[in-house]
């Protein structure tokens, strides 16, 4: 079982968001990671494609794979991925993105709490996960800040100090040759618990270095929304035994 309350402690202490806005690392953060996601609970997910949605990315080209799409018997209004396809896709060295994985089980849920009761932010979470030889995105940048706890194997992060400014459009993936001129604001080999805190538009990039289980938490600051958009982490249970 994780200890929440020292994960809450250790998130306040050694960070200073308010007066600085910078990578940091948060080493050995999560005792129990597993605890919120392992290969099992990938496999459970997959077998369900109605309740989630997956993105592949290339282990060649680092760019998003179409996944074949269907109607299925009794889900209404919407397609469903195919599960053999994305099966083979991850079988052969790509990685499979879980998106909006926050409220699978107890422990996410409690995660995320954390996260949200710190910081004026709703956070989701996102699962990356690929067998050894799988890639990740080349240098980007995205809008929301980011956590990133590494769940099982090894990723090398770089982030640097090169930012993206708010008022052009984000999405912009630099060249080689661009990268190579960009300031390193800090590089970490995260290992399973480490957390990874990634400002704002800030361009990084993933390379892991062994088959990896980890995952990406998004913040968008809460621009005072309608309570009904607002998360609800409670994990509520049916008094069935009466």
């Amino acid at each position: 079982m994780n200890d929440y309350h020292y994960i809450k402690e250790k998130l306040y202490k050694d960070s200073n968001f308010l007066l600085e806005d910078k990578p940091l690392v948060f080493k050995k953060l999560i005792k129990n990671p597993s605890d919120l996601l392992t290969w099992d609970d990938i496999e459970r997910c997959i077998n369900t494609p109605e309740f989630f949605n997956f993105d592949i990315i290339d282990k060649e080209t680092n760019d998003k794979i179409k996944i074949p799409e269907y109607k299925k018997a009794w889900v209404f209004n919407k397609f469903v991925q195919d599960k053999e396809f994305i099966v083979e896709k991850v079988t052969q060295g790509h990685t499979l993105v879980i998106n909006n994985f926050g409220f699978y089980n107890k422990e996410t849920n409690k995660f995320l709490a954390i996260i949200e009761s710190l910081f004026y932010t709703d956070a989701a979470m996102h699962v990356y996960c690929g067998l050894t030889g799988s890639k990740s995105f080349t240098v980007h940048e995205d809008i929301p800040s980011n956590f990133i706890l590494q769940i099982e194997g090894i990723t090398a992060w770089t982030v640097y100090e090169n930012r993206s400014s708010s008022i052009v459009a984000s999405g912009y993936r630099p060249t080689e040759k661009e990268a190579l001129n960009f300031k390193e604001a800090l590089t970490v080999d995260l290992e399973p618990g480490d957390l990874l805190y990634i400002p704002s538009r800030s361009y990084h990039v993933a390379k892991p270095e062994t088959k990896r289980l980890s995952i990406s938490i998004p913040c968008w600051p809460k621009f005072n929304e309608p309570k009904e958009y607002s998360s609800n982490r409670e994990y509520y249970t049916i008094n069935h035994n009466t």
